[in-house]
C-alpha cells in the first residue's frame, strides 16, 4: 500500500509539471522536466536511506519533522484552527532573541514551518513519508525553475550547461531534495530572483510584490541570517539597475553593511552582530558530533574577525581536507572541492568576451560568497559545513557556466589532445 501511495503521486506530479505554464514555459520540454523531478524525487529517497542508517537516524532532522508531523496532522484534523494558531503562539515567557536558538520561538518557527506542511501532506498522502517526498520535491521545482529562467534570460546559452548548474551538481542534489529546508530555501530564493529580475525588466506588478514580501518572509522563518543577506543584495541589484554603475553600488552597499555589522552594539545593547555570530559559533562548539573539528576562540571584535577570516575562508571554502576524509560522504565532498577548484580555474580562460557580466551575476556571486563567509565564522562541523554550503554552490557555478566558451574550450582541449598524441 505504500508504495502504491507513492507511485500514485508520483505519477500525478509528473503529469501536473507538464501542464503548469511556470515550468512549460521554461524552455524545457516535458520529457527533461519529468526525468528533472524524478531525479531529484529519487535523490530525496537516497537522503531518507542515508539518514535511516543506524549511525544517522538518531539524530536525523528529517525523520524528527516527521513523528513530530504525525501528531499535528491529528490536530489539524480534530482542531485545525488550533493547528494553524500554534504556528504564530508560543509557550516562552517572550518570543525570544531571532538570532539565538535558546528558549526563542524564532528558532523553533524554522522547524514548526516544516512540521506543520508535512503535516497537511500526510492527510492526502495517509502518512506516508516517501510520498511526502513527492510533494515537497514538487514546491521545490518552482525555485529551480525559476532560477533557470533567470540564467537563461540573461545569457541564452546551452540548456545542458545550466541543467548542470542548476539542477544536477551532486552536493546540492542531494541535500536539497530530502524533507528539510533546504530545497524550500532554495525555492523561495530562486523565485524571488526571478521575480525581481522581471520587476526590473518590465515593471513591479502587485502580484510580483505580493509574492516577493510572501516569499521573503518563509525565507526569514527558515533561515533569517539568509533573509538579511538577499534584501541587502535586491538592494544593490535594484540600485546598479538604477544608476548603471553596479561596481560602485556594490561596493558601498557592502562597506556600509560591514560598518552597521561592527557598529550595530553603539545602537541599541540588544543590537550586536558580533556577538550573535560568536554565540552562533559558541553553540556549534558545544555540540558533539563525529565531524566536529577545532577553531581558534572568536570574539565579537572586529580585530578578532580579521583574524579568524582566513579560517572562516579555509572552512565555508576548502572544507574537509584531504586528511579530513574519514567516510565516503566527506571523500566526495573533497572531490567536488577539486573539481570545482579546477573548473573555476579553467572558465578563467574560456570566458565569453563578446558579453559584459549581467548584475544578476554578481548578486548571485556576492550573495553566495555571503552565506559561505557566515557560515564559516560559525559552523565546526564537517558534516554541517558540507551541506550548508550545498545552497551557495548553484549560485556561483550557474553563472560561470553561462559565461562559459564552450566552443573554446573544445578547441583547446582537441589542441591537447593531439599535442600528447
Amino acid at each position: 500500500m505504500s508504495s502504491l501511495v507513492f507511485i500514485f503521486y508520483l505519477l500525478i506530479f509528473c503529469y501536473t509539471i507538464t501542464r503548469i505554464k511556470f515550468f512549460t514555459k521554461a524552455g524545457l520540454n516535458k520529457e527533461t522536466l519529468i526525468f528533472l523531478f524524478c531525479i531529484k524525487v529519487f535523490a530525496g529517497l537516497l537522503y531518507a536511506k542515508y539518514f535511516l542508517l543506524p549511525a544517522n537516524y538518531q539524530g536525523s532532522d528529517t525523520f524528527r519533522f516527521f513523528r513530530s508531523s504525525l501528531v499535528e496532522t491529528d490536530v489539524l484534523l480534530k482542531n485545525p484552527v488550533l493547528f494553524f494558531k500554534e504556528l504564530f503562539t508560543h509557550q516562552y515567557t517572550n518570543s525570544g532573541n531571532i538570532f539565538i536558538a535558546n528558549q526563542s520561538y524564532w528558532n523553533d518557527l524554522k522547524s514548526n514551518i516544516i512540521i506543520k506542511l508535512l503535516a497537511i501532506i500526510n492527510v492526502v498522502t495517509f502518512k506516508n513519508y516517501n510520498a511526502a517526498i513527492v510533494f515537497f520535491n514538487f514546491l521545490f521545482l518552482f525555485g529551480l525553475v525559476g532560477f533557470y529562467k533567470l540564467m537563461q534570460d540573461l545569457v541564452p546559452t546551452k540548456k545542458w550547461l545550466l541543467i548542470i548548474g542548476i539542477f544536477l551538481i551532486p552536493s546540492f542534489l542531494f541535500w536539497s531534495s530530502g524533507i528539510h529546508k533546504d530545497g524550500l530555501i532554495f525555492s523561495a530564493i530562486g523565485i524571488v530572483f526571478w521575480l525581481f529580475h522581471q520587476g526590473l525588466q518590465s515593471r513591479f506588478t502587485f502580484k510580483n510584490i505580493f509574492l516577493i514580501i510572501i516569499l521573503l518572509f518563509l525565507i526569514f522563518g527558515l533561515r533569517n541570517f539568509i533573509f538579511f543577506i538577499v534584501v541587502i543584495n535586491l538592494t544593490a541589484w535594484y540600485l546598479s539597475h538604477k544608476t548603471g554603475k553596479p561596481k560602485l553600488v556594490f561596493a558601498a552597499i557592502y562597506f556600509f553593511g560591514l560598518m552597521l555589522f561592527f557598529a550595530s552594539s553603539n545602537f541599541s545593547p540588544k543590537i550586536n552582530f558580533p556577538k550573535y555570530i560568536v554565540i552562533k559559533h559558541q553553540e556549534f562548539s558545544q555540540l558533539s558530533g563525529r565531524s566536529e573539528f577545532s577553531t581558534k576562540e572568536l570574539q565579537p571584535t572586529l580585530k578578532s574577525f580579521i583574524a579568524y577570516l582566513p579560517t572562516a575562508l579555509d572552512i565555508a571554502l576548502l572544507r574537509p581536507h584531504s586528511d579530513e576524509i574519514k567516510n565516503k560522504s566527506y571523500l566526495l565532498a573533497f572531490i567536488e572541492n577539486v573539481l570545482f577548484g579546477i573548473f573555476i580555474f579553467i572558465s578563467f580562460f574560456h570566458r565569453k568576451r563578446n558579453i559584459s557580466i549581467p548584475v544578476a551575476f554578481w548578486v548571485c556571486w556576492l550573495f553566495a560568497l555571503s552565506i559561505l563567509i557566515i557560515e564559516g565564522y560559525t559552523i565546526t562541523f564537517l558534516g554541517a559545513i558540507v551541506r550548508y554550503k550545498s545552497l551557495a554552490i548553484p549560485f556561483i557555478i550557474t553563472p560561470i557556466l553561462a559565461l562559459l566558451d564552450i566552443e573554446k574550450l573544445q578547441k583547446n582541449l582537441k589542441r591537447i589532445t593531439h599535442y600528447k598524441k
